[in-house]
């Protein structure tokens, strides 16, 4: 675990989020050219400053669920009581590493399609930023091709050729 630090400001938390949901958007965007029927929201979840959950669901024709989906959760929870040396105590709440995941998942029983490992990252707003738009976003942008697939195969329609599908989506 990293040194234990302040929790990571509201305004980060903000930026995160904004820049997750238009990368999502564009994910949306590109699951639609590919599987015109394909139906998607947005949405986002937050607990106090200390998790993040960014998500967009699809469905085809009403269908199953997809959820794309990026959470972070900050651990290593510690509150202390802190003596300004005037006999006065400030009470102050530390929190160490963000655990940040990604994946696609079936909505309605949980089943993990596709997953960008776990990984924890110091409670820093510059590694909580670099891990979003250096990685994260990145990764989203080559999940369009999977999306598709899932969504047309669980519909009981298959691409014919998953290859074609997978290289149209990655064209920009």
């Amino acid at each position: 675990m990293a040194d234990l630090l302040p929790p990571i400001p509201q305004k980060v938390w903000d930026r995160v989020e904004l820049r997750l949901t238009k990368a999502l958007a564009n994910l949306g965007d590109r699951v639609q050219e590919l599987c015109p029927q394909a139906q998607s929201k947005q949405g986002s979840i937050r607990n106090k400053g200390t998790s993040l959950f960014v998500y967009r669901s699809f469905n085809y024709n009403q269908g199953e669920t997809i959820v794309v989906g990026v959470r972070f959760i900050q651990v290593g929870f510690i509150e202390m009581l802190l003596d300004e040396g005037n006999g006065e105590r400030t009470r102050a709440i530390f929190l160490g590493d963000v655990s940040v995941r990604a994946n696609i998942y079936r909505e309605e029983t949980g089943q993990i399609y596709l997953e960008k490992e776990d990984i924890h990252i110091p409670p820093r707003t510059k590694d909580l930023l670099a891990v979003t738009h250096i990685l994260l976003v990145p990764t989203l942008k080559k999940w369009a091709a999977p999306v598709s697939t899932i969504l047309l195969t669980l519909a009981g329609k298959p691409p014919k050729d998953i290859l074609t599908t997978w290289i149209r989506a990655a064209k920009p």
